[in-house]
């Protein structure tokens, strides 16, 4: 837009564009049909996690490593007092950790009977979404479209200009039997597992 020397003119434009920009704000930040989480890389791709199922987002905190578990269970940590199980999630779907440590952060899952965190690459903070943008597809019909290790876990995705964002139910991951069992067995190496 190329402005008048004018001084009326000037400011009649100026008001003009001011609106605009304004409208454009107004439906930007029209929250009330939104959807919000956590967004966060997994496996190289943005993923995001409903608010209500991450209850807190920390730096990798010192932990203690546990005897006879599998690789993806890194230790725990104690949290303010209470014991957290610590999940490089990349590793129990079959990546690795990437980018800087620095970026590396621990997302806290805490359910009635779970309380873990997942340590992923990078964490890229609250996300909205427009609830009638994401794309719900049927279960089986997701395992045959999504070509991702964590496709069991998703709910919908959402594609935008520059990427798909994956909607991922962390509280379906901790109930699975596979995340569940971290113990290793025989079979997997590193001597004998003690029972309980």
């Amino acid at each position: 837009m190329s402005y008048e020397v004018n001084a009326g003119i000037l400011l009649r434009q100026l008001a003009e564009k001011s609106i605009e920009v304004a409208e454009q704000r107004a439906v930007k930040k029209d929250l009330s049909n939104a959807w919000s989480g956590i967004g966060f890389s997994l496996c190289g791709q943005t993923v995001v996690a409903p608010m209500g199922e991450v209850v807190e987002i920390i730096t990798p905190p010192r932990y203690t490593l546990v005897p006879a578990v599998k690789s993806w269970m890194l230790g725990v940590a104690n949290i303010r007092g209470r014991l957290l199980p610590i999940v490089d999630i990349e590793n129990f779907f079959g990546g690795r950790l990437g980018g800087a440590k620095s970026n590396h952060r621990v997302l806290i899952i805490e359910t009635q009977n779970t309380y873990v965190g997942l340590l992923v690459s990078k964490v890229f903070g609250l996300k909205h979404f427009d609830t009638s943008s994401f794309a719900y597809p049927a279960h089986e019909d997701a395992e045959n479209t999504i070509d991702q290790p964590f496709t069991k876990f998703v709910d919908a995705t959402c594609t935008e200009p520059t990427s798909v964002w994956y909607k991922l139910s962390p509280a379906r991951l901790v109930v699975d039997k596979k995340f569940i069992n971290a113990a290793r067995t025989n079979a997997e190496g590193g001597g004998t597992v003690a029972a309980a």
